[in-house]
């Protein structure tokens, strides 16, 4: 996947965590679902979920991202990117 792309979706689940109590200007590609500074309850990361499913159009297996350990925001951001159609298809 090209870079802009990759940065597009970036920037899409930075504003995404954001609006559902993250500090945007403390996320990086390392920070881990489950970290303070995510603010994420059980009920907002739920909320993530479900939105960066219909942002993307994408379905989300939770137990693939997210299965208690801490998993770094990268590797959701690799699955969703997975998960989109390629340009042109």
């Amino acid at each position: 996947m090209n870079t802009s792309r990759r940065d597009m979706v970036w920037k899409s689940m930075k504003r995404i965590l954001a609006g559902c109590g993250a500090e945007e200007s403390v996320l990086t590609e390392e920070s881990c679902i489950g970290d303070p500074e995510l603010e994420l309850s059980s009920v907002r990361f739920i909320q993530v979920m479900v939105e960066l499913e219909n942002v993307f159009d994408v379905e989300l297996d939770v137990r693939n991202i997210w299965n208690g350990d801490r998993r770094p925001l990268s590797e959701l951001l690799d699955y969703i990117e997975a998960a989109l159609p390629e340009a042109g298809s």
